[in-house]
């Protein structure tokens, strides 16, 4: 082959462009194509549904060819396949003689007219081959006609050896397709240790064992538990149990898990177990299905415990491992049936609750060796903060993109529709009921119905959940789909748990009619229903939040289950800004990330997930972000009120108003209302009108300590909060003592980190006008770390006592959100991360004050240089445009001050700087701090670690090129250097 004829490209799913987006663009574009490909799965026809789904209402024509061999594609795929007029699919059936004994190709063709596209290689066509997996595959573009030629001559013959795909053959070819699959073996054995169960004191059991030769008792056992199928724990389980021992092992009693929806926390609880040998548990959650769910878990991993429940419904008191719900618990009867140290460890799910009283009550009662609690949302408590429940010990804290990053949970497939039926412009979102009065029209209904079935599903059966505006709406929604002949049913607060629990195994059943459940508020947490594969949107996304939640629903793993599809009806309400904000988990709101972000489809969304808005709906949500500017004293008002309105609201709540602990990490940022207004608490006072808040904003004294430490969020190191933290509880200590107690925050702490950290806290690094705004919260003497005087004695004010606690628990969860427990060395910077200019001589330990330093675009701390670089420099004079660019991901252009030449002192550090054992860190944003902040964008740099000198040329300014020593992510990059217009 002569290269000159040919352009070859070797093509992985590594980068951003994967091979799904190689497929995409020539479905787009091409004339006619021809697919032979051994698997297809129906994850591959729903993310190109489509472009398939466009080329086909075109008048070109496509051929594709599989088979069944291994019966490796879906049934639904081939459904799928046969709606296509365009598209003829043809099946090469193997088995049929000694000749046909496999069938694994994997080639799709392009006439693109002018020239012919081929990709050859690894890829069948499902999500995973497309997206994520380790493939090889070649692209082969050719203006000549040869190797097409041969290809297609291939192609053509395996054609005529295949047979047309016909309902005929998908319902034959089903029936073999259950008989392999895992879905079909569990199943079956479930079936037979249901009834060997059953029928354990019948002859048939006894029979069996002396079939199998084993004894009876040993063969129960074996059939209740086989070893071989305990799960091996995920990344989060293995992080978090390594953190809990740890935390015992420093003296802790008491652990916080954060973790999605899905992830796995009661496994984990169960794991943990394992290595702390308790000899009772107490597992305590609110509803009955779930203490089931989480006995048979433990169960599978102790099978030789006795377990039980303890419910209204069920009464067990006096097994090893007890499974509580919180009201018969708390009962003052069933508590004093206990001793007081009756469990060595005790587990509290949906840990968001434990403020509660029947919580407290128990927790005040009993006296365990180790209290682990669970959630998904520690923000959905009340001022009596989760975080002091606990002792402040998180353990693990792992968010849903993070999750879907280490595919903890399934993927999902997001299509946004715009809902052209209904028109909510003038309507408010929080109108509830003219907003139903809006929804419920049958011409929605339809759009809707059309919708599901334009799209596919993980699965045989549809097994759907549609949230809805109010019960009105819920009930309107069911009540049309039965009368369309799609089974469904409303559930709401009033029906029990008995007839939630009926109904979701309902829908989970493979033989029961039942596909669509919809529903209000009550599925948004604390539902477990693990096959779902549909959900629908059916109200405007006005929260994040709850958008967050509701998509968890149906994240969790399941037998053949690939993917979550979710269908988002867009109205054209004035909120559709928000979509984009809960889609990306961009706490940031970045408008130019955003808007970005909206107009590529989120293509830096992690693992197989899929997004894909329609064009109107899109046009609709950049439309309304160049607008909205995310500083408004306006957004922010609204933002908070939507928190507000969101509070888990609990029967001894504290205070009327949201703490900062209870802001969402996936929604709107609390520092952009610290930096409008000072602090978090004058925010607050502002709106409130609290005679309260006012009075602390008027003791200088208080007020100077709670800007202090407003100042310093977001936290990008932990010694300072921490060490507050840890005086907070323990009064005083000596340095080395306080440094053994920072190891619960981060691994391998530093002493100079230490210690730089005290004088920061002693304002020895600011400057007088900074000295005089802010308090100081500690001492030192005689190598004595205490809290201040003056500080101690107000913290006897319990609304103040409350808003610091607040405040320095929402620094600490954000950053191990953030950071995590690992030490990042000096200086303390983080690949990828964001830091403003003030957070660098900070976070390198710079021991002198450092305000007046900031102004330059270089400054040298010790032996490291630092490069802040504004890579859109509209606003510069022409004099002094920098040529800032990058040249590749791993090549940066840079000119120095004008002021700076090749024989001046910083010139010479910078051109001899690896001799001199010099490090120069790159630290980058789009915009300078005035742009960003006038069109709402952020001002943060993103840091690209070091990079050293290529060449260098010129004078006043000196032109660099920089290598730099890691690649910018591919995603990063694009965000960094592409400029919406």
């Amino acid at each position: 082959m002569n290269i000159s004829e040919h352009q070859i490209r070797f093509l992985t799913n590594k980068s951003s462009r994967s091979f799904y987006h190689e497929l995409k663009e020539a479905l787009k574009s091409c004339n006619r194509f021809y697919f032979s490909v051994a698997f297809i799965h129906n994850s591959a026809m729903s993310i190109l549904s489509k472009e398939l789904k466009d080329f086909n209402e075109s008048s070109k024509v496509g051929k594709i060819i599989t088979t069944n061999y291994m019966n490796g594609t879906d049934p639904e795929a081939l459904e799928t396949l046969l709606k296509y007029n365009n598209i003829e699919t043809r099946i090469y059936k193997t088995g049929v003689n000694e000749h046909r004994n496999g069938f694994h190709t994997k080639g799709y063709l392009f006439d693109m007219g002018d020239f012919i596209k081929i990709y050859i290689g690894s890829s069948n066509l499902s999500q995973s081959a497309l997206k994520t997996n380790q493939e090889w595959n070649l692209s082969v573009i050719s203006k000549t006609d040869h190797l097409f030629k041969d290809i297609k001559e291939e192609f053509d013959l395996l054609w005529n050896e295949s047979e047309p795909l016909n309902h005929a053959f998908i319902q034959e070819y089903k029936l073999e397709h259950k008989k392999t699959g895992n879905d079909y073996d569990k199943q079956l054995f479930n079936q037979i240790v249901a009834f060997l169960k059953q029928t354990e004191g019948h002859r048939f059991f006894k029979d069996l064992s002396d079939f199998a030769n084993i004894d009876e008792e040993e063969l129960k056992n074996k059939l209740n538990l086989s070893r071989s199928s305990i799960p091996t724990p995920n990344m989060m389980q293995e992080q978090a149990v390594e953190r809990l021992q740890t935390l015992r092992y420093q003296g802790e009693s008491k652990a916080l898990v954060i973790a999605a929806t899905g992830t796995g926390k009661t496994f984990l609880a169960a794991f943990d177990a394992l290595q702390v040998k308790p000899k009772r548990v107490l597992f305590i959650v609110h509803r009955e299905k779930i203490l089931k769910e989480a006995l048979r878990t433990f169960k599978l991993i102790h099978p030789e415990k006795q377990m039980g429940i303890l419910t209204g419904n069920t009464k067990s008191f006096d097994q090893d491992y007890i499974f509580a719900s919180n009201t018969m618990m708390s009962k003052k009867e069933v508590l004093e049936h206990y001793d007081k140290e009756a469990f060595d460890y005790i587990i509290i799910d949906e840990a968001h609750r434990s403020a509660a009283s029947t919580y407290q009550k128990i927790l005040n009662y009993f006296k365990p060796k180790f209290l682990l609690g669970m959630t998904a949302t520690p923000e959905r408590t009340d001022a009596l903060s989760i975080f002091k429940l606990y002792d402040h010990n998180i353990a693990v804290e792992i968010r849903l993109r993070e999750a879907l990053n280490h595919n903890l949970v399934v993927p999902f497939h997001y299509f946004g529709i715009n809902d052209i039926q209904t028109d909510l412009s003038d309507v408010k979102l929080t109108d509830i009921d003219k907003l139903a009065e809006k929804l419920n029209i049958k011409t929605r209904v339809d759009l809707i119905i059309e919708s599901i079935e334009d799209y596919t599903i993980s699965g045989r059966k549809r097994k759907a959940l549609g949230f809805c505006v109010n019960i009105k709406h819920a009930k309107y929604m069911a009540e049309e789909f039965n009368n369309k002949g799609y089974p469904s049913l409303y559930l709401f607060s009033e029906n029990d748990e008995i007839e939630r629990d009926k109904a979701i195994e309902r829908l989970e059943d493979e033989n029961d009619p039942l596909s669509y459940i919809f529903t209000i508020g009550i599925f948004n947490e604390g539902i477990d229903i693990p096959s779902l594969n549909l959900i629908l949107m059916l109200r405007p996304t006005e929260s994040p939040i709850i958008f967050t939640q509701q998509l968890g629903r149906g994240l969790r793993h399941y037998q053949n289950k690939e993917y979550l599809t979710v269908l988002d009806f867009i109205g054209n309400h004035n909120k559709t800004f928000l979509l984009p904000i809960a889609l990306a988990g961009d706490k940031s709101y970045d408008k130019e990330d955003l808007t970005l972000m909206t107009k590529r489809d989120f293509f830096d969304i992690p693992g197989d997930t899929f997004i894909r808005l329609d064009e109107i709906s899109k046009q609709r949500i950049l439309s309304q972000l160049e607008s909205v500017n995310f500083n408004e004293i306006k957004y922010l008002k609204e933002a908070y009120q939507e928190v507000k309105l969101n509070m888990f609201i609990q029967e001894d709540k504290l205070y009327d108003y949201p703490m900062i602990t209870q802001f969402s990490l996936d929604g709107i940022d609390p520092v952009r209302m610290i930096d409008k207004k000072g602090s978090y608490l004058k925010f607050v006072s502002d709106i409130e009108n609290d005679d309260s808040l006012n009075k602390i904003i008027n003791d200088t004294e208080k007020y100077s300590f709670i800007k202090f430490f407003d100042y310093q969020l977001p936290i990008k190191r932990v010694y300072e909060y921490a060490i507050i933290r840890t005086l907070l509880d323990q009064k005083s200590l000596t340095k080395l003592e306080l440094l053994d107690y920072l190891r619960k925050y981060i691994e391998s702490p530093n002493l100079k980190d230490l210690d730089h950290a005290i004088g920061y806290l002693n304002h020895l690094y600011f400057s007088v006008t900074e000295t005089n705004k802010f308090g100081k919260p500690i001492k030192l003497e005689n190598n004595i770390v205490s809290l201040n005087d003056i500080f101690k004695k107000n913290l006897t004010d319990k609304l103040f006592s409350d808003f610091i606690d607040h405040t320095i628990d929402y620094g600490l969860l954000r950053y191990m959100n953030e950071f995590g427990y690992h030490n990042y060395g000096y200086p303390f910077l983080k690949p990828y991360h964001t830091y403003n200019k003030v957070d660098i001589p900070h976070l390198a330990r710079f021991d002198k004050i450092f305000q007046g330093m900031l102004m330059s675009g270089l400054i040298k701390i010790k032996n490291h240089f630092y490069l802040f670089v504004n890579l859109n420099k509209i606003a510069v004079k022409e004099s002094i445009d920098y040529a800032d660019h990058f040249d590749s991901r791993s090549v940066f252009q840079w000119e120095s001050p004008n002021s700076t030449s090749q024989l001046s002192p910083v010139g010479q550090d910078l051109i001899h700087h690896q001799e001199r054992n010099i490090k120069i860190h790159l630290l980058v944003r789009k915009f300078a701090s005035d742009q960003s902040v006038n069109k709402g964008y952020s001002t943060e740099l993103t840091y690209l670690g070091t990079m050293n000198v290529m060449s260098y040329e010129n004078n006043k300014p000196i032109r660099f090129k920089f290598k730099l020593e890691q690649s910018v992510p591919e995603p990063i990059y694009i965000k960094l250097t592409e400029v919406e217009e």
